[in-house]
């Protein structure tokens, strides 16, 4: 009797707090409305001072970021835990951004997944377990860091695509008679993306009195690609030894052209085995669903049950070692 009491508290709570939130957002709706009507009699100021909603959660939410990573500043273990996300740091945030930044945000995704997981579970009158919230703490907590890699990834190949721009541009600068440092300037003003970035950052530490190779070895440990490992290679000996730079990148920009060549065409070689590993991956799923909108209680076994659990764990496991081996059989190095 008195859990149910506290369930029907906890849940009038709730209640309270989602009409609370619907009747702001109405009243903020109608004050635009009203503003839309008044903005044609009225002459809006220069100074635009105002911010958004959006803009004011998100500008909470950092300040909430920004104090607990202060916090975890004082622990050690994370600081240690914070160096691997030092190299997300871009190079002009690094005055308003630390490592322990990140860390502070994966907690708070987590708490934010548990506490959305404790509402639904009041809501729907279900008993919340702890096995559950552990599991969607740590998923949570983990999302950032999926997020964190994909983005790297992306900006990694398109630096990779832009690179070979890049050598062009810095080629016909060096053709022309100008300097490294007056190429890489050139680059950083006629290129866009994460490759502009990076030469910003080659540019600015070289004006600050760093080696040219010393800036060029950082710019590899960041992208970690072959090809500015061989253009970093190939200007530190060049610094050291001196020769003719016009025909060393000659040289650089013949490999890199014909190595594009071959991508393009071990891309075509390749689509079918691409093809397949990508059906592996969505067949399973799509069938699953059919079976599940035909009947809906044909997985029930397998989800209600411990030995069906079991089971089904050994499924997903040695279907993802299946996918992973054929995805290695038939990927190609270069």
């Amino acid at each position: 009797m008195l859990e149910s009491l506290e369930m029907f508290f906890f849940q009038l709570l709730i209640v309270v707090v989602l009409i609370s939130v619907l009747l702001f957002l109405i009243k903020f709706n109608i004050s635009l409305v009203m503003e839309k009507r008044i903005s044609k009699y009225s002459i809006n100021s220069i100074m635009e001072n105002r911010v958004s909603l959006a803009d004011n959660i998100y500008n909470i939410y950092q300040k909430m970021v920004r104090l607990l990573s202060v916090f975890l500043l004082k622990f050690k273990i994370f600081n240690n835990y914070s160096l691997k996300y030092s190299k997300y740091i871009d190079f002009f945030d690094k005055n308003s951004k630390i490592a322990t930044d990140y860390i502070a945000n994966k907690i708070l995704i987590g708490f934010i997944f548990v506490l959305l997981k404790a509402m639904t579970d009041i809501i729907a009158f279900r008993h919340t377990y702890v096995y559950e919230i552990i599991i969607i703490g740590l998923i949570g907590f983990f999302i950032p860091d999926v997020w964190l890699k994909y983005s790297n990834y992306l900006k990694r190949k398109k630096i990779e695509n832009d690179m070979y721009n890049a050598i062009i541009i810095m080629n016909n600068a060096f053709k022309s008679g100008r300097s490294t440092m007056q190429a890489i300037d050139i680059v950083k003003n006629e290129l866009e993306g994460p490759i502009k970035e990076e030469f910003k950052k080659i540019y600015m530490e070289l004006s600050y009195g760093i080696p040219l190779e010393i800036a060029f070895k950082r710019f590899s440990e960041r992208i970690d690609l072959e090809e500015v490992a061989y253009i970093t290679s190939s200007l530190t000996i060049l610094n050291r030894t001196g020769g003719n730079i016009v025909k060393v990148f000659s040289s650089i920009e013949r490999s890199l052209l014909d190595k594009k060549k071959l991508q393009l065409e071990l891309k075509s070689l390749t689509s079918n085995s691409r093809a397949m590993i990508k059906s592996l991956v969505f067949l399973p799923f799509i069938f699953s669903s059919i079976i599940i909108i035909l009947n809906p209680t044909y997985f029930y076994s397998l989800i209600e049950t411990s030995l069906g659990l079991v089971i089904l764990s050994i499924i997903v496991f040695f279907y993802i070692i299946y996918v992973y081996s054929v995805h290695k059989i038939l990927k190609v190095r270069m």
